[in-house]
């Protein structure tokens, strides 16, 4: 018979698309099912301009950004408690989403990564890739994507 892993710690990556909110619906229920510990992740992009010569940060951009990406990150934490979550974290944090959820998983030793997946065409995953695709060939814990 198939034994479940026993899960003390889900990491949800919510770029707060719809597939996202999805997946932090199930995220949460799994979480509170099993008492775990719930962890949101949100990975932005710092504002500025990339030179070949480097980066020029948009210091009067980053402020706004971080507060909308806080503030949704309170209200989903607020919803993942709301459902009977007793152990949220959020973390907001400026990267490239793959290598850092990557990093998160694998600093985080989490036992399941939970993710939308956006469903793109066949032509235009091959051109750009996608995110929950890479992370699904190589995350070393479990993986549950949403639709």
């Amino acid at each position: 018979m198939l034994e479940i892993p026993t899960l003390r710690s889900i990491l949800v990556a919510d770029d707060f698309s719809e597939n996202a909110s999805k997946a932090l619906d199930l995220a949460a229920d799994l979480a509170r099912r099993y008492s775990a510990a719930l962890t949101i992740l949100h990975v932005y992009a710092n504002p500025g301009i990339e030179l070949p010569t480097g980066f020029i940060p948009w210091e009067h951009e980053l402020a706004r950004v971080l507060k909308a990406v806080t503030d949704a990150l309170d209200r989903h934490r607020q919803r993942a408690e709301a459902v009977g979550v007793a152990n949220v974290h959020t973390e907001a944090i400026a990267g490239h989403p793959y290598e850092t959820i990557m990093q998160t998983v694998e600093r985080g030793a989490h036992d399941l990564l939970v993710m939308g997946y956006q469903g793109r065409s066949d032509v235009r995953r091959m051109l750009i890739g996608s995110v929950t695709e890479r992370v699904l060939r190589s995350a070393p814990c479990s993986i549950l994507t949403v639709l």
